[in-house]
């Protein structure tokens, strides 16, 4: 039945979305890649800000849509002035800055 192939794939999907141990996959490539900034992109506002959680905001910060036009200008600049190290994101494309520095994760 294809509705119910249909459901059980949104469930798969919401699954590896939340999945929690991708955090504890991300905390050690942010701590083995000290030299490194990082752009992480989430499915949701939801897991981008456990992400910050996870890491602290003195290391990572959001940028999603949930977030006021002026917080998400902050978080910005302060990665691309590489005063934090991870920007935890929900959109597919930020300010391109010093490309080479970075890591891109699909979380």
């Amino acid at each position: 039945n294809s509705l119910m192939w249909m459901h059980y794939m949104n469930m798969r999907k919401n699954f590896v979305y939340k999945l929690e141990e991708k955090l504890v996959y991300l905390k050690q490539i942010v701590d083995n890649f000290p030299d490194k900034q990082i752009i992480t992109f989430s499915e949701d506002a939801e897991f981008a800000d456990k992400i910050v959680e996870l890491l602290g905001k003195d290391v990572c910060r959001a940028y999603h849509t949930k977030m006021k036009a002026k917080e998400k200008n902050e978080n910005i600049h302060l990665f691309e002035e590489n005063k934090i190290k991870v920007l935890s994101s929900t959109i597919s494309s930020t300010k391109k800055s010093s490309a080479s520095r970075k890591i891109c994760l699909l979380l």
